[in-house]
């Protein structure tokens, strides 16, 4: 299935989902536009077309969300994206500092434990730590303690799905989010 398919049968799922009733909160204006002033179309579609090329349906799936969740335009824009295409389970994992305010992840759950929050994924979204946003000089930002407790693995992915995806939205840093 080339891109331009896989688009159309996701704007056909969530035109479905629309005319069914479904309304974006206000924080989302359209899946089509723009999900946050700085999350343009083409960043979330092609999130959206990288899930949809590696799995069969969204409403089977388990998306992790882990890292710099609250200070995430990106995390939330595929929330309510996933909530839009009826994912079966979105999990945010960050330490406790970094935790959204859950009112904007309504249908999420959250834990700060990553081993836990890691098993049966599908797909795993690492987010990038934002230090420029983050106010705080708390030990925990120091980049070898964060990597112990939140940095990906091949030992710690060893508890998702065998076919999992693993996806960034950059910049990555490797030894950070995500092991070299």
């Amino acid at each position: 299935m080339s891109n331009t398919e896989i688009e159309k049968t996701l704007m056909k799922e969530v035109k479905e989902m629309t005319e069914q009733g479904y309304r974006p909160s206000t924080q989302a204006v359209d899946f089509v536009k723009v999900l946050g002033p700085e999350r343009a179309v083409n960043g979330l579609t092609h999130d959206f077309i990288t899930i949809k090329q590696h799995n069969k349906s969204f409403d089977q799936l388990k998306v992790v969300i882990i890292g710099d969740i609250k200070h995430s335009r990106v995390a939330r824009s595929l929330a309510e994206g996933l909530k839009i295409m009826s994912v079966k389970e979105l999990t945010l994992i960050s330490p406790e500092s970094l935790k959204p305010n859950l009112e904007d992840y309504v249908d999420a759950n959250y834990t700060s434990n990553l081993d836990e929050g890691l098993i049966g994924a599908d797909v795993v979204m690492a987010l990038r730590i934002q230090q420029e946003r983050i106010k705080s000089s708390s030990e925990e930002f120091v980049s070898e303690n964060y990597f112990n407790n939140y940095g990906l693995t091949n030992q710690r992915l060893a508890s998702c799905n065998d076919d999992v995806i693993i996806m960034h939205p950059g910049p990555m840093n490797r030894g950070i989010e995500i092991s070299d």
